[in-house]
This record gives structure tokens, sequence and C-alpha cells, in this order.
């Protein structure tokens, strides 16, 4: 085999070289070094300009987001001033009902003065009331006639102004449709605060609970989901939890004797190990 020499090597190298395009190929190192340094000028380029796309993109988020959160503020306050309205509307609509009833007592006053002018009349009906209740009732048959043909037993009762007097009063304790309406919302309201008051309750329940202090290997990082609920064999605490993080058994030596930890779950285990 021919072996090539050093001047050779050189002239091969020196010769221009072509590519199946016929563009010129780069052999030189100088021209190497600088096309390089124009694709590594381009690639910083295009990093920089991906970093601006980013922060943009995380720009329009953030604002994407708080506009979000504004708009559900904005709509709550005007669903609370709304309620607010409603409950006015009503409660002047209670007040003014109020304020229409004392005419009743009026109309009442008018009837039993137009009553007043024929007491002869009502003398007669008392007397033909008492005549009933005391006529004495023999044969069931008659008793039946006189049912069919006397206009009281069907539901007609006797002209009475006391009666008239006490009618409006009965009449009035049935709500209106607006009052009821207006219990309804204040109910739904009450209902809805009490709903918040058990979350938040149950918000601070889980707040109030005592955490584990971060791991010292891995920078505390978790890289399973389970190690966020995984409790720690010693000291039953869950959490991201480990040995070296542990404030009963930090320091102290995992494979020591009972009674050397502090740690009644520790002693325990290894007490079963010792068996």
């Amino acid at each position: 085999m021919h072996r090539m020499k050093e001047s050779e090597w050189r002239s091969l190298i020196l010769a221009p070289h072509e590519t199946i395009d016929g563009k010129t190929l780069l052999v030189k190192l100088n021209g190497i070094e600088q096309v390089a340094a124009d694709q590594i000028t381009n690639i910083a380029g295009i990093t920089s300009l991906l970093h601006d796309l980013q922060r943009d993109f995380q720009g329009n988020e953030q604002d994407e987001k708080t506009r979000f959160e504004q708009e559900g503020l904005v709509g709550e306050k005007n669903r609370e001033e709304q309620i607010i309205e409603d409950n006015a509307e009503y409660a002047e609509g209670v007040h003014d009902g109020e304020e229409e009833e004392p005419n009743a007592p009026e109309d009442r006053t008018e009837a039993q003065s137009k009553g007043e002018f024929i007491p002869e009349l009502l003398e007669v009906e008392e007397y033909e009331d008492e005549q009933d209740v005391s006529a004495p009732e023999n044969d069931q048959k008659d008793e039946g006639n006189a049912r069919e043909g006397d206009p009281r037993d069907l539901g007609e009762a006797p002209h009475n102004p006391q009666n008239e007097e006490h009618a409006p009063e009965e009449a009035g304790d049935v709500d209106p449709p607006h009052v009821t309406r207006l219990r309804q919302i204040e109910w739904e309201v009450h209902n809805a605060r009490q709903i918040i008051n058990d979350f938040d309750t149950i918000v601070a329940g889980l707040y109030g609970k005592p955490t584990c202090p971060s791991r010292k290997s891995r920078d505390g990082k978790i890289t399973k989901r389970e190690e966020r609920f995984m409790p720690y064999t010693f000291c039953g605490a869950i959490g991201v939890h480990y040995s070296d993080a542990c404030p009963t058994v930090t320091s102290k030596d995992l494979g020591g004797t009972p009674g050397q930890m502090g740690c009644s779950r520790e002693d325990d285990i290894l007490s079963k190990a010792a068996e």
C-alpha cells in the first residue's frame, strides 16, 4: 500500500473542494471557525428571541388571569348590589303594605255606623237565631227538611258586623308574595354564608396541621407523587420528610439499640428487629 507523503497531504488539503451542488467545501481552519462563529451568533439571536417571546407569553397570561379575576370580582360585586337592591325594594313594598292596612278599620267603622241605623232588624235576626237554637228536634226527617229549607245550614251565616271586624285580620295572616320572596332570598344568603364559613373552617384546619421540614438531600425536591403523603416510619409525620430532616432522629445512629433514640415508634421497630 502506497503511503502518502506530507507534501501530498498538504497539496490535497489546499486543493479546492466542491460539494455535489457545486458549492465550495470549507476545509481550511480559518474558514470553518468563521462559519461556526456566524452560526453561534445566529443561534444566540434565536435564543434571545425565544426568551423575549416567552416573557411576552407569560406577561399576556398573567394579564389574562388578572383580567379574569377582576371580572369575577366585579360580577360578584354586581350580584351583591342587585341582591341588596332587591331586598330594599321588597322591604319598601312591605312598608307600603303596612301603611295601607290602617284604612281597613275605617271601613269597618263605616259598616258598623250603617248597622246602627237598623237596630230593629238586628234584634229580629238575633231573636230568630235564639229560637232556632232552643227549638226541639223531634223528627229526623223534619230536621233534614228544615236543613234543606234553611239557608243558614248551607253555610250562609247571618250578617254580623263583629265577624266583619275579624275577617281582615284572619286574611292578613298570609304573607304577600314579595314578603315570601324576601324571606327566601335572606335564607339563601344565610345558607351561602354558612357554606363559606364551613369551607373556611376546613381550610384553616388543613393549614393548621403540622408540616414536615424539607429534605436536606436532592434540594428538597419531590420525585414521586406518593412521597408527599407518605408517613415517616419513626415519627409518623406526613410530607417531604425523611431521616435526614426528622427532628426526632437527627444526629442519632439508626443502628443503635432500643432506648437510645428518644422516639417510641423507632424503639418499637428496633425491638421487633432485635427479636
